[in-house]
């Protein structure tokens, strides 16, 4: 399995087209409460995308099988703010139905969040797995105290988000929530078990959790002894796997022979 990140801008129409279609066919059905086809496949055209997502500062984080064959992905903004705050945002996130199961979704996550240095990392959702995966990648625990409190800070990407820029939020001390009017059954992951273990909040219909954590927050210890040293590992596989996709005519490897020579005559002369 490899995993690639890419700006949306450099996708091929067909990508495009297997991105729609992977998630037309494995994202969810719209709920029982939805004026729009209650019960039917959530779906997403190529023209949607093109027109939402095809543009600056939009990037995506796909996961390809060995057959190169599409089996998920997460389209993210990241994009510099006010005060030099870099904010990034999941903004969509599905795994093909038959590897689901297998940390997909948590090492997309890892891969766009991990190591980073922004302000807040966060996305909107109705599943609380995808909240622990947010969790898990950042070694942080989401709060809607924290939330409420740089709440200003994040609105600054509401106008570059398409289904928030005319959202109504619901933060407070004890939930986090945002309107997006998105009805979509989540009955089989918003278990009553799962969404105790949260603090945004008791889920509405046309609701989502609106989760995000911050850089000035402190790490969790019991994330980070549980979850580090994986992610070291699956950081430093990608790492090795990327190097070997490289030709060796990339321009910063153009003068690696009279480094290496000048390394050499550094370590010999010290010798």
């Amino acid at each position: 399995m490899t995993y690639y990140t890419k700006p949306m801008s450099s996708l091929s129409d067909t990508r495009i087209e297997e991105i729609s279609d992977l998630y037309s066919n494995n994202y969810g059905y719209y709920s029982k409460e939805s004026e729009i086809k209650p019960g039917e496949r959530i779906r997403y055209s190529v023209d949607m995308y093109k027109r939402n997502y095809i543009k600056d500062n939009f990037y995506i984080s796909y996961a390809e099988d060995d057959d190169e064959t599409l089996i998920g992905f997460a389209i993210y903004i990241r994009k510099k703010y006010s005060n030099d705050h870099t904010i990034t945002w999941v903004v969509q996130l599905v795994v093909d139905s038959d590897h689901r199961g297998n940390g997909i979704a948590s090492r997309l996550l890892q891969s766009i969040w991990g190591f980073s240095n922004d302000f807040a990392w966060g996305l909107a959702t109705t599943n609380p797995c995808t909240i622990k995966a947010l969790e898990n990648a950042t070694f942080r625990k989401v709060s809607a105290r924290e939330i409420k409190e740089h709440l200003s800070e994040l609105k600054q990407v509401f106008d570059d988000v398409p289904f928030a820029d005319l959202a109504d939020l619901e933060v407070n001390e004890n939930t986090s929530l945002i309107n997006s009017h998105f009805f979509v059954d989540c009955s089989s992951v918003a278990t009553p078990e799962r969404i105790s273990k949260l603090s945004l909040g008791d889920i509405k219909p046309g609701y989502e959790w609106f989760a995000f954590v911050f850089r000035d927050q402190a790490l969790d210890e019991k994330l980070i002894s549980e979850k580090f040293l994986p992610f070291v590992n699956f950081s430093e596989n990608n790492l090795i796997e990327a190097y070997s996709r490289m030709s060796s005519d990339q321009a910063w490897m153009h003068e690696t022979t009279n480094e290496i020579d000048e390394i050499l005559k550094v370590y010999r002369r010290s010798d």
